[in-house]
């Protein structure tokens, strides 16, 4: 028969429990109301991000640890562990959300700067043609040393101090039919696997095709083949 261990876990322990589930949900709820509309609100969430993962990581420890006795208090500690990961992934969203319309709007300012630039050096270049169809060589010159001289500014997006800043590439199909002109043409047989296994076909309207023409149609690539169904 097996023999029944009771883990007892005394009151002042169950006390501190009972007041960091207080303090987490107060910690969440300043999170919720947490403004991010500038550069050092961002950094200031990322700080709190940086103070509370400590915390997340040792519990995230002990919860995967052979302790009994935690085990036998695990339920409020979960509480915890989950309302801690949910106050970080509260801030760390705003922050990225403001660093996100932070970064449309400089890019927006960023090409104003550009096309400051391109109106500057098209007024150079046509100062420069003038200068070399009345035959001022020097002059010529001269504009060109100073268009190759105008400023451009670089405007840069503000980092997040205590954040990380991953990159990552997306796509879209912006030309179906151009797209498809290419895959044809595809030697690289790596390539083209993965090409190919990008095109969703859809068998609805190909089965369509080949019962309005009764297997008739002939279309490149595709083999319509008569099935029996055993109907009542």
């Amino acid at each position: 028969m097996n023999q029944i261990v009771r883990i007892e876990v005394d009151e002042s322990e169950l006390a501190r429990i009972q007041e960091e589930t207080q303090q987490t949900l107060r910690l969440y709820q300043e999170a919720q109301a947490f403004k991010v509309n500038t550069r050092d609100d961002a950094n200031d969430a990322f700080v709190r991000v940086n103070l509370m993962a400590p915390r997340i990581e040792e519990l995230n420890a002990l919860r995967k640890s052979e302790s009994r006795k935690f085990k036998a208090i695990m339920a409020p500690y979960v509480g915890i562990i989950d309302k801690l990961t949910a106050t970080v992934d509260t801030y760390k969203t705003k922050a990225r959300e403001w660093r996100t319309k932070e970064a449309l709007r400089i890019a927006e300012l960023q090409r104003k700067e550009d096309e400051k630039r391109e109106r500057k050096e098209a007024v150079i270049e046509g100062k420069i043609a003038a200068a070399e169809d009345a035959g001022d060589i020097h002059i010529a010159e001269r504009l060109r040393e100073k268009a190759a001289n105008i400023p451009h500014k670089i405007i840069e997006v503000p980092k997040v101090e205590g954040a990380k800043v991953k990159h990552t590439w997306q796509v879209e199909v912006s030309d179906k039919m151009s797209f498809l002109k290419y895959v044809v043409t595809v030697e690289d047989t790596v390539l083209l696997a993965k090409l190919l296994s990008a095109i969703e076909f859809k068998m609805s309207p190909l089965v369509d095709i080949a019962r309005t023409s009764e297997g008739k149609a002939e279309i490149p690539g595709l083999k319509f083949t008569q099935v029996e169904q055993l109907t009542r």
